[in-house]
């Protein structure tokens, strides 16, 4: 039984685009961060504060996006090469 899992988790392939794609977003969410973190020094005051704000929110959304993306990163296996 552990054999078999071990197997499999070492015959797994990564499926490149899933990858890509949770690269990109890791980057949008972070540029967007810096964006509105930079955007708040400047302005200061309470817009300030409330692009602060914004930057946890929009910050915390991608890194829930990114986190659910790591499900996806290796492809599933097909039926035909199971070992069962």
């Amino acid at each position: 039984m552990l054999r078999e899992r071990e197997e499999y988790r070492l015959t797994r392939k990564v499926n490149g685009a899933n990858v890509a794609a949770l690269i990109f977003v890791a980057l949008l969410g972070g540029g967007g961060v810096y964006g509105l973190i930079t955007a708040g020094i400047a302005v200061g005051g309470g817009w300030g504060i409330t692009l602060y704000v914004l930057a946890v929110i929009y910050g915390l959304f991608f890194v829930a996006l990114a986190a659910v993306g790591t499900r996806t990163v290796f492809s599933p296996p097909k039926e035909n090469e199971s070992t069962s």
